[in-house]
């Protein structure tokens, strides 16, 4: 949790009831597990926590890209253990739909689950824009970059392209993947080229790190091309013998939930759900426009104060200010950028700590 939040969370003051009051938080990634732990610093002890998702690990996505180049699988989170140690009970099922006039959800597996507040972070799904495109999305699709990489390497002539398509707001993972292939080809004839829908480089960081980011690539040999539009069905062409893309996100419909364009749950300055009562929702599967762990993060500092809030809890709810931090892992080693600070540029000092990445 950010410091500020931290300080604002340990000054609260619990109610003092003996009405036990339950938290349900849908999802186990970064958003969820961040909850758990601001709820329960700043929550009294009646405080019950449960917490539903489909998988018994949480791993962390963004360590997935330097698989394919032969480093350590991304770290996991057995979510049984960690739920157990932080006083959380943990349910392994799906979501499959949300009541809130009567305050419970059904799972996946027929069950139902009473809440007092719905926290959602179930994330979103993963939908392929390019389908000449192999799409990277971590997990299993690893194996298959690494196996495109070392083909390319040992055809040592040709056109690797690495393309951005229209609507991703996070194409920072496929920066990574492109910088450490380029590393990979520098004594081939493989003409590298990454070609996105972006205005500038990874552009929510301002014009200064943009810069920098395209420096970075041009001194890796690829060549950066930037403003082009590339959407599923759009006929548009793409001239190279291997193509690396990522994924589009998109929320499937869950009944009871107010949705919005591709599934995304409409949320306000406390990430309460427009129109559903008790309901929070933070992360990918909101329509917050940048999909990023540091970002859902945040949110679900303000989700579990406000929650806190709602359960009489006297405490300060944050106003919800997000920072967008990211460590850009290069051949040369991480590149550290963070939004609305004197380092916009960034650099290859760490600019928070732990200099964690998520």
């Amino acid at each position: 949790m950010d410091s500020t939040q931290t300080q604002t969370q340990s000054d609260a003051t619990p109610p003092d009831t003996d009405e036990d009051f339950t938290v349900l938080i849908a999802g186990g990634g970064v958003a969820g597990l961040e909850a758990i732990l601001a709820l329960r610093e700043a929550g009294p002890p009646s405080l019950r926590i449960e917490v539903l998702a489909p998988a018994a690990e949480f791993t962390l996505a963004p360590l997935s890209i330097v698989e394919p180049f032969g480093g350590d699988e991304a770290p996991t989170v057995d979510l049984a253990a960690f739920c157990a140690e932080h006083g959380a009970t943990f349910t392994q099922a799906g979501l499959a739909e949300i009541w809130p006039g009567q305050q419970r959800v059904l799972t996946d597996d027929g069950s139902e689950l009473p809440y007092d507040a719905l926290l959602l972070c179930i994330g979103a799904r993963r939908q392929t824009v390019l389908p000449e495109a192999l799409s990277f999305g971590g997990g299993g699709d690893s194996e298959r970059l690494g196996e495109l990489v070392r083909n390319a390497v040992a055809a040592g002539a040709g056109r690797l392209s690495f393309v951005v398509p229209d609507e991703i707001s996070w194409p920072l993972p496929l920066y990574e993947i492109a910088l450490q292939a380029a590393d990979r080809l520098r004594n081939t004839t493989v003409e590298v080229s990454f070609q996105t829908s972006e205005p500038t480089p990874l552009h929510p960081f301002g014009p200064d790190a943009s810069k920098k980011v395209e420096t970075i690539m041009k001194e890796a040999g690829i060549h950066l091309s930037c403003g082009e539009s590339f959407a599923s069905g759009s006929g548009a062409e793409l001239q190279a013998d291997w193509i690396v893309t990522i994924p589009r996100l998109e929320v499937p419909e869950i009944p009871g939930l107010p949705q919005a364009t591709h599934g995304f749950v409409p949320i306000d300055a406390r990430m309460r759900v427009d129109g559903a009562d008790r309901v929070w929702a933070v992360g990918d599967v909101t329509w917050s426009p940048i999909k990023q762990g540091g970002i859902a993060a945040q949110q679900a500092d303000v989700a579990a104060a406000d929650i806190l809030a709602e359960a009489g809890v006297e405490i300060e709810v944050p106003a919800y200010a997000p920072v967008l931090r990211a460590a850009l892992m290069t051949a040369d080693g991480p590149f550290y950028l963070r939004s609305g600070t004197d380092a916009d540029g960034g650099q290859r000092a760490p600019l928070w700590w732990p200099p964690a990445k998520v």
